[in-house]
């Protein structure tokens, strides 16, 4: 077996002063439920990533060989946990990239994983999402093995862009994802809160996002008995970014406006951070022909005709995340 991928740890140093002026910010209410943060000016800081560890080798002892690495955590020890999709398994090192133990393998049973993802630590526990098998794993960590603690259902069956698991303040878990509504040609977004034995206590269905700002398109194929439906976006044009915290807090903006909107773990508006920012990246010509030509494919094999223009610029935001200690990152 060989490496195809491994992990790369960064840590990010500020290179310029985060001393803001007093005017830096502005607070003001548009409307009694949105409390708006309007951020001014150029950047406080400037970030740059240095690679201060590195595991994965191309060959040798297969603990440090990676199939596709989708989720890496730390626990409270400075252990660095990592989930591997094609192996099934998870594997635990130290600090110093030294390999410890793994558990996990390739199954539906007790324990056992099928295209797993997304690591969260709560309380020495850690929670793996087992996206193939539709479920939440728990895993006590020990010193040099992992105990198996329960599953829960999870309320999602959907591969498609997974979240960890979230807590919010009563310690219930929080489950996101979205579901396909055809109807509206749009992905829609859900927060099912989970008691201790997985049962849904409350469900929180984030605002819709217009169709006028998202442009997306739907293909539907198949027959009386067995159909399938799909929903995809003009090449280059505006998305909707989610993000949701282990905290249980979460945020969403669309791509092309620099207006983000902030929620509580109980679906609260927090606050909305705006910024006046302009286009983003220019295209290259390559670029906007390979987006045409891709176009023209996606017509012919859904049977339609429709025609449009590629943007000449990307949109000016690309991804919305938080950190493990809750930071919102833009």
């Amino acid at each position: 077996m060989s490496a195809r991928r491994g992990i790369c740890l960064v840590l990010p140093l500020i290179l310029s002063s985060c001393g803001a002026p007093p005017d830096r910010f502005n607070t003001e209410s548009r409307n009694p439920d949105e409390r708006v943060v309007v951020v001014k000016g150029e950047p406080e800081a400037t970030f740059k990533g240095v690679t201060v560890r590195t595991i994965g080798l191309d060959s040798g002892p297969a603990p440090y060989l990676f199939g596709d690495v989708s989720g890496v955590t730390f626990d409270s020890l400075g252990r660095i946990i990592v989930v591997d999709r094609l192996t099934n398994d998870i594997r635990v090192f130290t600090w110093q990239g030294r390999f410890l133990f793994s558990f996990g393998r390739k199954g539906s049973g007790p324990g056992e994983l099928r295209s797993p993802c997304c690591l969260t630590v709560d309380h020495g526990v850690l929670w793996v999402r087992d996206r193939g098998n539709a479920r939440l794993n728990a895993y006590r960590l020990r010193v040099s093995s992992a105990e198996y603690l329960n599953t829960i259902r999870s309320v999602f069956v959907s591969m498609v862009q997974p979240f960890p698991v979230a807590f919010d303040p009563l310690n219930h878990l929080v489950d996101v994802h979205n579901r396909l509504d055809v109807g509206q040609a749009q992905w829609v977004y859900e927060r099912h809160i989970l008691d201790s034995a997985g049962k849904t206590v409350s469900v929180q269905r984030m605002p819709p996002v217009s169709k006028e700002r998202i442009k997306s398109y739907s293909s539907k194929s198949g027959n009386m008995i067995h159909s399938s439906s799909f929903v995809g976006f003009l090449p280059f044009s505006p998305l909707h970014l989610v993000a949701q915290s282990l905290q249980g807090e979460w945020a969403e903006v669309i791509s092309s406006d620099y207006y983000v909107r902030w929620y509580d773990a109980a679906g609260d508006l927090r606050f909305v951070l705006e910024r006046d920012v302009g286009p983003g990246p220019r295209l290259t010509e390559a670029e906007r022909n390979g987006a045409a030509r891709m176009w023209d494919d996606i017509m012919r094999e859904t049977g339609k005709a429709v025609r449009i223009s590629i943007p000449y610029h990307r949109p000016p935001l690309k991804k919305l995340k938080f950190d493990q200690e809750g930071h919102l990152w833009v």
